[in-house]
């Protein structure tokens, strides 16, 4: 069962009054510490070497950690009135051959079983459980090493803080983690502050923060006007949460951003639950999830049946993710989203990679990557030697992007695919805006578009660049038969530029007509061709008695009153297609030797002789980490 934190709080406030108190319980301590045996293998303790007055400041401070520790599973601490029923401490020593400041139990606790490994080091192990701890189950692969904090729960928080103005939690450490913390039934590891950071660890070479939890959060942080949870680390997650039935990470603010992280070498966050969602960021005026590393994923989270990533702002990016060779953004899920970010006002998801994806997501029976924002793009990646947004669905949409006034979905890629989803069984690319581009997509060697199969386009198709195709025409409801019935008719084709001109005239009564055609059609055409047709009688005289010359052409040798059907060609001399004129035949490139747009009509299997292969071999697969896996990253 959790702890309530409003009554908890109450709780550490009336006991920290009784610890400034009674200082002869501060007495007892020091007698008690004292007294208790070295380990043959350490050397003197620094708590004997202190002078007398820095040990009595030590112990005040290590009093109300110890009552705070005890709460969740005594309520009569309050009105406790010896040493012992406050607290059970055991210093370095009785099995524990690794180095550790303290162990801090709650009263009656049954005293630790098991031995500690001698390359354990911890500051202070604080844990709510009476049952005996074994040392042993601390040190599993070396998981555990080097914790400033370490904190343990079965029924409460593993390690729980408040601040007014400072951080709620803080860890530091070199080579370990600088916040760990574990549960069973509530959050690993919980900060809540007004004016700092709710939960923030840093660590050079280990985890920043690690939180694990059966069925809580692993990581939460909640905070009024900084970070709801930062963690910053060197070669591993800054933050990293996981969870079997709540968040992985959990982080809210509401003047600055939910998560925070930051790496150089591994993952800026990294979340992963079962049931809840791998990474979840909320705030009002910032980033809801923001992550960033030099060679891993900005922020990776993962979960089977809830979002993989998700974040939600106001003012900021739902999902911002920056990485110099790897994702910037990357979410997995069975049947949730795999990245789903929403904003009012900045971007639905942001990411950014140099060598990787920046925004990739993944989900078996939900959308890959969802987006939506107010007055930006509602999804937003860039990448300079891959995909700006991929996303894979087996069951719905592969990306999926909202926008009011902006860009439904906005990709840039140097060398790869601005915008790319794959679908087993709903759109690849889902884009819908009010007032932008429902999808962009924008590459410099690349296609900014791929699509390997039909198109349908039901509204109007602008292209400004040229458009190839080995054939095409018109498709309508039948006129006489709409409801049964399509029909279709086949473009003119010309190896010219050529526009086409036509209209039917009545000769005066001299057999003569002039016609008359639009202002531009000289500054439009050049090489004109005519045809001339007499309707209802013969009229072997009928000529061009003048070429066309300020926009008009004559004609003569009719008859009175008769009418005549006339037809005028002429070839583009714009200046776009002066500049674009079309090459009727030209050699195949040598890539494109022995190979055909469409083998099948030569009679030759598609296998070993498309063109189109030739440019299919990096078509977007599922290559990142398997959804469901729960291993340490």
């Amino acid at each position: 069962m959790t702890t309530n934190p409003s009554s908890l709080e109450a709780k550490v406030e009336k006991l920290l009054e009784l610890v400034q108190a009674q200082q002869s319980r501060i007495t007892e301590l020091e007698a008690r510490i004292a007294s208790l045996p070295v380990h043959p293998s350490s050397t003197q303790t620094r708590f004997q070497t202190l002078p007398h007055h820095g040990r009595r400041r030590f112990l005040k401070k290590m009093a109300g950690l110890v009552l705070v520790g005890g709460i969740s599973t005594s309520a009569a601490l309050a009105n406790a009135t010896s040493a012992e029923a406050k607290m059970t401490i055991h210093p370095t020593g009785n099995g524990m051959s690794g180095r550790v400041g303290a162990l801090l139990q709650p009263p009656g606790a049954v005293a630790p079983t098991g031995t500690l490994g001698y390359t354990n080091n911890f500051g202070l192990i604080v844990t709510s459980d009476s049952t005996a701890l074994d040392l042993s189950t601390l040190s599993y692969a070396g998981l555990v090493d080097n914790v400033g904090v370490y904190g343990i729960s079965n029924t409460g928080y593993g390690l729980y803080g408040i601040s007014t103005s400072n951080h709620g939690v803080y860890g530091t450490s070199n080579i370990g983690y600088g916040i760990y913390g574990t549960s069973t039934n509530s959050y690993g590891v919980y900060g809540t502050s007004t004016n700092s950071i709710g939960v923030y660890g840093i660590s050079t070479s280990g985890y920043g923060l690690y939180g694990i939890s059966t069925t809580g959060r692993g990581v939460s942080g909640i905070s009024t006007n900084n970070y709801g949870v930062s963690g910053t680390s060197t070669n591993n997650p800054g933050v990293y949460g996981t969870s079997t039935n709540s968040y992985g990470i959990h982080g809210e603010s509401t003047g600055s951003i939910g998560v925070y992280g930051i790496s150089t070498s591994g993952y800026g966050l990294y979340g992963i639950s079962t049931t809840g969602r791998g990474v979840s960021g909320i705030s009002t005026s910032n980033h809801g999830v923001s992550g960033t590393s030099s060679s891993g994923y900005g922020a990776y989270g993962q979960s089977s049946t809830n979002h993989g990533v998700y974040g939600t702002s106001n003012i900021g990016y739902g999902v911002y993710g920056t990485s110099t060779s790897s994702y910037g953004v990357y979410g997995s899920s069975t049947d949730s989203t795999g990245v789903y970010g929403i904003s009012n006002t900045g971007y639905g998801l942001y990411g950014i990679s140099t060598t990787g994806r920046g925004v990739s997501g993944i989900s078996t029976n939900n959308y890959g990557v969802s987006g939506t924002s107010t007055n930006n793009p509602g999804v937003y990646g860039t990448s300079t030697n891959s995909y700006g947004i991929h996303g894979d669905s087996t069951g719905s949409i592969g990306v999926y992007g909202i926008s009011t006034s902006g860009y439904g979905l906005y990709g840039i890629s140097t060398t790869g695919r601005g915008v790319s989803g794959i679908s087993t069984s709903n759109h690849g690319v889902s884009g819908s805006s009010s007032s932008g581009y429902g999808v962009y997509g924008q590459s410099s060697t690349n296609y900014a578009g791929y699509f390997q199969g039909d198109v349908n386009i039901t509204g109007t198709l602008a292209v400004t660049g040229l458009i190839t195709k080995p054939a095409g025409s018109f498709k309508i409801d039948h006129p006489l038969d709409p409801a049964h019935k399509y029909l279709s008719h086949s473009f003119v084709e010309s190896p010219d530029m050529l526009n086409i001109y036509n209209g039917n005239v009545l000769l005066d009564s001299n057999g003569e007509a002039v016609v008359n055609l639009p202002i531009w059609f000289e500054a439009l055409n050049r090489d004109f061709r005519y045809q001339l047709t007499s309707i209802g009688q013969a009229s072997p005289n009928l000529f061009i008695a003048a070429k066309i010359s300020d926009n008009c052409f004559k004609i003569a040798g009719g008859k009175a009153g008769q009418e005549v059907s006339w037809l005028v060609t002429g070839i583009r001399q714009d200046a776009w297609a002066n500049t674009n004129r079309i090459q009727v035949e030209e050699d195949k490139p040598e890539v494109e030797q022995g190979k055909y747009l469409h083998p099948e009509v030569f009679g030759l299997p598609r296998e070993g002789n498309s063109i189109a292969d030739l440019y299919n071999l990096d078509l977007p697969t599922s290559n990142c980490p398997p959804v469901g896996r729960s291993e340490k990253p």
